[in-house]
């Protein structure tokens, strides 16, 4: 695809007619910005203009919120909430809007691609699928007939459960361990492996909330179900609510979820956890919680003596001798006064939660501040209670099929040789091993609908990664800085053009499924990937079918929706007053399925998809631990391999918390005025832009940083003070750089960010996302140093030193 930009902001403007008041696109901006033929235009100008509805998913971020589509003779011309899903509300977020635009994107992929084989490096030429899937098929069979299936690795996009189920299986079958599923969620499931003994991510039941304390949690703007909770938060924040629920944010930033608070209260960034502790001090200290009853019914909250008479200090004395709040105040920026206030507040309510997200998780210490704030919610009771987390202890219950491994072993090159039960798979690692020290070599890869050229911290590596491999398959539906290293482009339906559905909505205290059905014929020679995945294996020998229980994508929707109606719960999708919504999600209210499964399956194609609020609400405590002897675990073993323990089992939460400097091994990422990094680099998706998905809308590139007044380009926020101290004025082009990269940014002087610390946005400076967006912006990702060697596979995004230099003579 071409790099070149055939459009920047004032021809949108212009083409838009909004630099001269307009507010729609003109037949000429169809012609210029959209891929749709001239055939299609005839069709609405002289067609009977008949109209119709259509519900589907949006799929932009993981939220999943169900839309209503208006079409024109069939073609899809608006986008609306579906007033009707509990999810949503009617609501949707700005990046909704973009879907039509990557619809009919004259940049989309229309017949598969190929590069010719052979030792040198060829273009991509057009191709046939009749062509190019045998022998595709004929390069994986002959790897699983040699025995040499573990080279092949796959990376999946897709944050549908039904095909992370599909290409797992797939990889389970074909015997390799190198399977990769992208992830964007904002919490992960260690903490709850540490503490309970269950691989489980938590889910937030904020209605019956009264208090809501958030952590490096930017529920509104970064969690994967923003336009949800913004539903949640709006009703938590009734002005008519007599109880005075309040909202308060921690964090070096004032973003879309602080300005919606009742307070904001600025930290030092990477200090979460601290601050967790801090106010626990506080609970223990005061004696707001019953003390005996933890240091009777968990495991290292009390003293204990180990195997050779030895006591060892318990959570309850660290805590107490190490996180006093002159020290935490000290170490976050936070004052004495302000901690004491967040203890007290969440003791006197009823039903206080603390919350810890993305923002927090993407920091050097992320897993670590996610861990300190599930124990200070289990101090408050928060945990399986109503307000607090919900937990499930079943694994993939919604499975339609599952395919044991039955591969040897072979290591997985996802993740390092240390066996660690924390350690979660990492393109980063997969980079650097494949490129280095793996143990064996990757033969094929096949990506579907995923970017690690993006999402993996390494850039340059992946580039390097993708050229040493002998074959890389790329599945989706639009160029992206993965797709031009590939060798062969398979060519996807647009999400508007194929069936799915959307269930395990990040953070979502109820099960649901929203039905993701094709609002208009696919438009070019497309498949589904589903449907891509099927005729790839059609010629492998004994291969297991039952890995594909649907014949097509539609049928395999259908069957999972068997499969909800058999257990005949939860309702269909319904109009409802906003007061019904909330007592069924408040009461975690139990409904029946009556009924058949031919009109439940027809009706939730026009309602839009079913919920069941009483799925985590009836889960008991004792049911989502499981520890031995039943026991919430406050000092898991586990917790030492963490960087920057010293050794000393008695300093093990100091090693980790109770610092305000990195140690030895983390130093890459210290701010100072020695190092001649003063200023700290944090960053994030913003709303316009989830996951730098939006950036292929001409029309939300546009509106991205519309907020700060910017407009197709990146900016960075700094402080008056930071400002003044380093020269810099509102507006101005500023070089950024950092130990291993350098960008320029426009600045935007606001007081809405902490001292000494730089924010820019993710998601822009992109390499090969389309004519329109190419080019635009910087990515902060050039500043960012790697995650260190001894890592879990968390991604870190924030942390870098940086510092603004230009010469201004």
């Amino acid at each position: 695809m071409s790099k070149k930009k055939i459009i920047n902001r004032r021809d949108f403007l212009k083409i838009t007619g909004l630099a001269t008041g307009g507010a729609a696109l003109t037949a000429n901006a169809f012609s210029q910005m959209l891929g749709i033929s001239e055939k299609a235009l005839e069709r609405l100008r002289i067609g009977p203009g008949k109209e119709s509805w259509i519900s589907t998913a949006c799929r932009i971020c993981p939220g999943g919120c169900s839309l209503d589509i208006k079409r024109i003779d069939g073609f899809p011309i608006q986008i609306k909430g579906n007033t009707h899903s509990p999810i949503n509300l009617g609501g949707t977020c700005p990046a909704a809007y973009s879907n039509l635009e990557i619809l009919f994107h004259p940049d989309r992929f229309t017949q598969p691609l190929a590069r010719p084989e052979g030792p040198v490096r060829k273009k991509m030429a057009s191709t046939s699928w009749t062509e190019i899937l045998p022998s595709i098929t004929n390069n994986i069979n002959a790897l699983v007939q040699n025995n040499q299936a573990h080279k092949i690795a796959i990376i999946n996009g897709s944050d549908s459960t039904l095909m992370q189920e599909v290409w797992e299986n797939f990889a389970n079958w074909l015997g390799t361990p190198n399977f990769f599923q992208e992830s964007h969620k904002g919490n992960n499931t260690n903490s709850a492996f540490l503490t309970q003994g269950i691989k489980s991510e938590p889910k937030y039941d904020l209605l019956n909330s009264d208090y809501i304390l958030c952590l490096g949690s930017n529920i509104l703007e970064e969690e994967g179900a923003t336009v949800h909770f913004n539903q949640v938060i709006s009703e938590f924040k009734d002005l008519e609510n007599v109880t005075r629920n309040k909202l308060v944010y921690v964090g070096p930033r004032a973003n879309i979820t602080a300005a919606s608070a009742h307070k904001w209260i600025p930290n030092r960034p990477d200090t979460w956890g601290t601050l967790a502790l801090g106010i626990a001090h506080i609970l223990i200290d005061e004696q707001f919680i019953d003390l005996e009853y933890f240091r009777n019914n968990s495991e290292g909250f009390a003293d204990s003596l180990d195997s050779q008479g030895n006591e060892q200090a318990g959570f309850e004395t660290m805590i107490r001798s190490e996180f006093h709040p002159k020290l935490v105040e000290e170490i976050t920026g936070i004052s004495v006064a302000d901690i004491r206030e967040l203890a007290e507040s969440l003791h006197q309510r009823k039903n206080p939660v603390v919350l810890c997200g993305q923002e927090a998780l993407q920091t050097p210490r992320g897993e670590l501040h996610f861990w300190a704030v599930h124990c200070l919610n289990y101090l408050l009771g928060s945990i399986q209670r109503p307000g607090g987390w919900f937990y499930s202890s079943q694994d993939k219950v919604n499975r339609l099929y599952s395919q044991k491994f039955k591969g040897g072993f072979h290591q997985n090159l996802f993740l390092t040789n240390e066996k660690h039960a924390l350690e979660q798979p990492s393109l980063d690692i997969f980079a650097k091993r494949v490129e280095g020290y793996a143990p064996y070599n990757i033969d094929l890869l096949i990506i579907n609908n995923a970017n690690p050229v993006y999402y993996g911290e390494n850039r340059i590596k992946w580039k390097a990664l993708l050229k040493h491999i002998p074959r890389v398959i790329f599945i989706g539906d639009l160029p992206n800085d993965t797709s031009i290293h590939a060798d062969v482009i398979l060519p996807s339906h647009s999400n508007f053009e194929t069936w799915d559905i959307v269930e395990d909505i990040p953070g979502l205290a109820a099960a649901s499924a929203t039905i993701q059905q094709p609002v208009i014929d696919p438009l070019y020679n497309t498949k589904s990937s589903y449907e891509i995945l099927k005729d790839m294996t059609q010629g492998i020998q004994d291969f297991n079918r039952s890995i594909f229980p649907g014949q097509n994508a539609e049928t395999l929707v259908k069957k999972r929706l068997q499969k909800i109606h058999q257990k005949k719960k939860g309702q269909l999708f319904a109009a409802q007053s906003r007061h019904d919504w909330r007592a069924a999600y408040e009461g975690h209210v139990s409904f029946s399925i009556n009924e058949s499964e031919k009109t439940f399956i027809n009706k939730i194609k026009k309602v839009g998809g079913w919920w069941d609020p009483a799925n985590y609400g009836q889960i008991k405590k004792k049911e989502i631990i499981k520890n031995p002897g039943g026991k919430f675990q406050f000092l898991h073993p586990m917790l030492k391999s963490f960087e920057g323990y010293g050794g000393n089992e008695a300093q093990l939460l100091k090693s980790l918390f109770g610092e305000d400097k990195y140690p030895k091994n983390l130093e890459k990422y210290s701010a100072s005025e020695k190092t001649g990094y003063p200023l700290t680099l944090i960053s994030g998706f913003p709303i316009t832009n989830p996951y730098g998905r939006t950036v292929y809308s001409p029309t939300l590139v546009e509106t991205v940083g519309v907020i700060r007044e910017i407009f197709w380009e990146s900016w960075a926020e700094i402080n008056p003070l930071t400002a003044e101290k380093y020269n810099v004025q509102d507006g101005e082009i500023i070089q950024i750089d950092s130990p291993v990269g350098v960008i320029k940014v426009r600045a935007r002087v606001r007081p809405i960010i902490q001292t000494d610390v730089i924010y820019i946005p993710l998601g822009l400076g992109r390499e090969n996302v389309g004519r329109f967006s190419t080019g635009v912006g910087s990515d902060p990702r050039q500043l960012m140093v790697l995650q260190p060697d001894v890592n879990r596979g968390n991604m870190v995004l924030s942390g870098t030193p940086v510092r603004i230099t230009w010469d201004k003579g």
